[in-house]
């Protein structure tokens, strides 16, 4: 799992990280609308970088997070733009109190394994890592 935190300074390096995922978590503030608004450039840019076999496919999950500050995003808002753009699932957490954060990272995980066993991505699957210790074989 990698979390690039929504800066524009890891937009670049999304190729590295991105590539092989089997899910991806756009999250937003939903005290800050221009999060929100930045949606569908992190999905864009994920799909540029990772370029997944069947991007219209891809499984994305859609969290809007921060739950206990002053809302400017709707939660009709929210599934409006899920439903809009791929009929992703929407969850709302609070990371500060953890709720709904357990909820939404085991739903997340059972996705990607679907995706992950479903999907021809072994395009981006090593076999084997080579360290210093010698190489460590993949049993898929």
């Amino acid at each position: 799992m990698w979390d690039t935190a929504g800066q524009e300074k890891h937009a670049s390096i999304g190729f590295a990280f991105y590539r092989g995922a089997n899910c991806c978590i756009l999250t937003f503030d939903v005290s800050n609308q221009s999060s929100f608004d930045r949606l569908a450039f992190w999905k864009k840019n994920f799909l540029d970088q990772a370029q997944p076999p069947n991007a219209s496919s891809f499984p994305f999950v859609v969290v809007g997070n921060k739950t206990d500050t002053n809302r400017v995003v709707g939660q009709d808002a929210a599934r409006a733009w899920c439903a809009s753009n791929g009929g992703y699932l929407y969850f709302e957490t609070c990371a500060t109190s953890g709720q709904n954060v357990d909820h939404m990272f085991r739903e997340t995980g059972s996705i990607a394994m679907q995706h992950a066993t479903t999907s021809n991505n072994d395009d981006f699957m090593p076999t084997s890592l080579s360290g210093a210790k010698g190489a460590i074989k993949i049993d898929r």
